[in-house]
Formats: C-alpha cells, sequence, structure tokens
C-alpha cells in the first residue's frame, strides 16, 4: 500500500503527513516577479497557531497542477516537463518533454500530462 494515496489538483493533500509534520502541498501557478515560484508543503497547524517555519519549499520554479501518485509528487511545470519528488527519499526527477506541462492527472491508475504542443493556442492534452 502506498504511504502517500493518490490525490490530485492545487493543492494536493495527502492521507498521511509528510515528514510526520505538513498536510499540504500547494504551488505558485504562473510566475512571479519576485521569484518566489515553487512547490510548497504547508503545515496548517502550525499556521493556524502562529508559529513559524510552517512552509518548506521543495521544489523551485512555477508549477500548475499535481497530483500524488505511487508515493511520487508529480508537479507539472510552467516552464518545461513534470518535476517528480519522490515522497520517501526527497529525490528529484524530471520527465522531460520539451514544453511546459502544467496539467497533470490522475485517470484509471494512469499518469496523464498535459501540455501546450497544440495546433491551437490552448490546445493542450497532448
Amino acid at each position: 500500500m502506498d504511504r502517500f494515496p493518490a490525490t490530485r489538483g492545487v493543492p494536493a493533500s495527502t492521507n498521511e503527513k509528510f515528514e510526520g509534520r505538513y498536510d499540504l502541498f500547494i504551488s505558485t501557478g504562473y510566475p512571479s516577479p519576485y521569484r518566489g515560484d515553487g512547490v510548497f508543503a504547508v503545515d496548517l497547524s502550525c499556521l493556524q497557531s502562529g508559529g513559524e517555519k510552517c512552509i518548506e519549499r521543495l521544489i523551485d520554479g512555477a508549477h500548475y497542477e499535481m497530483v500524488v501518485f505511487n508515493d511520487k509528487l508529480y508537479a507539472g511545470s510552467m516552464d518545461s516537463g513534470v518535476n517528480v519528488l519522490d515522497l520517501n527519499t526527497l529525490k528529484l526527477s524530471k520527465i522531460d518533454l520539451g514544453s511546459a506541462a502544467p496539467l497533470v492527472r490522475v485517470f484509471d491508475g494512469k499518469l496523464y500530462v498535459g501540455t501546450y504542443r497544440g495546433k491551437f493556442v490552448g490546445d493542450s492534452w497532448r
């Protein structure tokens, strides 16, 4: 059984706390002029209590959709491909598609990625 069962969308959450602390994964979406983009782990109880260091950046860069699937966080990059973070080892890898791949979904036990490589602007799911 997966330690972190499949979830989808932005934000993504899991049944078990990541690193025993974080409840939620969020991403920044479109690039910010402040260079604070990324995928973050959030400790909701820390935020509610007014604590410090409640958020940890896991992956740099603007990302849109993400899913947790087979103990890995798949985050669609607004720049290129899909960043894959193994939630057990924290090893980061990439699925290189040669273009932005902001849409990441799980359907019927399979991972699907949408790119902007279509004939028309906004034509995704290629």
